[in-house]
């Protein structure tokens, strides 16, 4: 059902205890439904030029209907997915194009240096080469096949006749997708898979078909709108679904049918496996916390409260969360860290046992807010979803002492800062050959930059700051523009500001 929103959201952000803010998230998403979701910044960068979808004047909120039959034993999964699409740009479309990240994974398209830094390449396939692709079968509109081809990532879709501008057009795209045992963000081993960027999603409308195709880049997905997702999930007796949305479940036969509905969200991503164990707590605010794992020597108090904690902290800096829930999953990624999809965070085993979570979770957790709320750029602006996430994380672990804390970064920045062959902020993810280049640039450098904006405007207005620039852009997009201007408020030099700090090679004066 399009726009449909369940009796516990209404509950919580309308009827019951919920503040001017949540009302005001409300509100938001009422009028992303009544203007069809043509609703992302202007400078939102993408992979393609000027001509996509939106002529840089914003990706529209799409709607996807789909039915997910999952074969555990094989990892194969046949998909059927109804796409409900409005061309707000300014032209009429002969074509569309979606997404295929997931042959980014085929044997002929996978490359180690998009996929992770080189350094990890090794650990992706810990247990050996495995591959995985999606196999487009038919593309339906109104009862007619259409024609199509793929060019490794990128889906074309030929049009019967041109879509006008404002028009309306409905798809189906029937697929089969093959989901590699590997140590990545989608991946798998024997006890459960995760996927992420999985599916078949609109990247834009061309009328001269040229298209620059890219796969993942450090395995990052391109999405960057906000969309509506209705998904089942059909898995065999003994499974269990953990996905983006709230889950209904239904028994029926030999199967069992989780239905999720994850509305304004910017990707749906999903979990399947057997015996997975669970903890939960429910916040003041009516926010479910979820904890799935498999491995025994696991202890999930600790990760819970430190969830919780993480939260309540993050929701006092920016804002109320504006889903129900937060489900984290033991998972086994190719380093020690987690990947963060809406509702959906894929935690490293390895990451949970070693304890690094108590000092990085709320980095972690700050990106559901940053990334997926707002909708930062993690491939060309890496540094405001990197950045700002450690800024709070670092605010949370040292509390009155973050001033020393902030003296020593700056002592240890500037004894590596000439190592690094990479020393500007705004440098796409891509152009990074290290992690350590990387961290020191794109978190280090902009929590710093954070740092020093808060000492100029001082900390009350540097706290309205955080909340607006949170609440301004709810499922709207965010970019430097957006932030140099929020900051122009407190602050009347503060293009030149955020100018000196991103594309300077130096570390400004804090």
């Amino acid at each position: 059902m399009f726009w449909s929103f369940n009796q516990l959201f209404l509950e919580r952000y309308f009827i019951g205890e919920g503040d001017f803010i949540k009302r005001f998230f409300l509100l938001m998403i009422i009028c992303l439904t009544i203007f069809a979701g043509c609703n992302y910044s202007e400078e939102t960068h993408s992979e393609y030029d000027e001509s996509n979808i939106t002529e840089k004047k914003g990706t529209l909120t799409n709607n996807y209907d789909v039915s997910l039959k999952v074969q555990p034993d094989s990892n194969l999964i046949v998909g059927n997915e109804k796409v409900r699409f409005k061309n707000c740009g300014g032209k009429d479309a002969e074509s569309l194009y979606f997404n295929l990240y997931l042959n980014s994974l085929d044997e002929e398209n996978s490359q180690d240096d998009l996929l992770c830094f080189q350094e990890y390449a090794s650990n992706v396939y810990k247990y050996g080469k495995d591959y995985g692709g999606i196999n487009v079968l038919k593309v339906i509109s109104d009862n007619n096949d259409l024609e199509f081809t793929v060019d490794k990532t990128v889906l074309c879709v030929k049009l019967k006749e041109p879509l006008k501008a404002g028009a309306e057009i409905n798809l189906t795209i029937n697929f089969e997708a093959k989901i590699p045992k590997i140590c990545y963000k989608i991946g798998g081993n024997e006890r459960e898979t995760w996927v992420g960027s999985f599916l078949p999603t609109i990247s834009g409308v061309l009328t001269d078909g040229s298209r620059n195709n890219k796969g993942f880049i450090r395995g990052l997905s391109f999405y960057d709108g906000f969309s509506n997702y209705s998904v089942n999930v059909s898995v065999p007796t003994g499974y269990n679904v953990i996905g983006s949305g709230i889950a209904n479940v239904i028994e029926n036969n030999n199967e069992r049918i989780f239905s999720f509905n994850g509305n304004v969200i910017r990707d749906f991503a999903f979990v399947f496996g057997k015996d997975l164990k669970n903890k939960s707590l429910i916040l003041d605010n009516g926010i479910n916390l979820n904890f799935y794992y498999y491995s025994d020597e696991i202890d999930p108090e600790p990760i819970i409260q430190r969830a919780k904690e993480c939260v309540e902290f993050i929701t006092q800096k920016l804002g109320s969360y504006p889903y129900n829930e937060i489900n984290f999953v033991e998972t086994e990624l190719y380093n020690d860290m987690c990947v963060n999809y809406p509702q959906v965070i894929f935690m490293d085993t390895n990451y949970i046992k070693d304890g690094e979570f108590q000092e990085d979770f709320c980095y972690t957790i700050a990106q559901q807010w940053i990334y997926n709320v707002i909708g930062a750029d993690k491939v060309y602006e890496a540094w405001l979803c990197d950045g700002l996430a450690c800024y709070l994380k670092d605010l949370m672990n040292n509390g009155d002492d973050f001033d020393s804390f902030i003296s020593n970064r700056v002592d240890d920045f500037s004894k590596n800062l000439e190592s690094l062959e990479i020393k500007k902020m705004n440098t796409p993810i891509q152009e990074f050959k290290t992690e350590k280049n990387y961290r020191y640039i794109e978190n280090f450098k902009a929590e710093m930059m954070f740092y020093s904006l808060y000492k100029k405007i001082g900390n009350d207005d540097f706290q309205t700051f955080l909340k607006n620039l949170y609440s301004n852009y709810l499922f709207q997009g965010i970019n430097k523009h957006k932030v140099i201007d929020a900051a122009k408020e407190y602050y009347s030099d503060s293009e030149q500001f955020f100018k000196e700090w991103t594309e300077g090679e130096s570390l400004p004066e804090i």
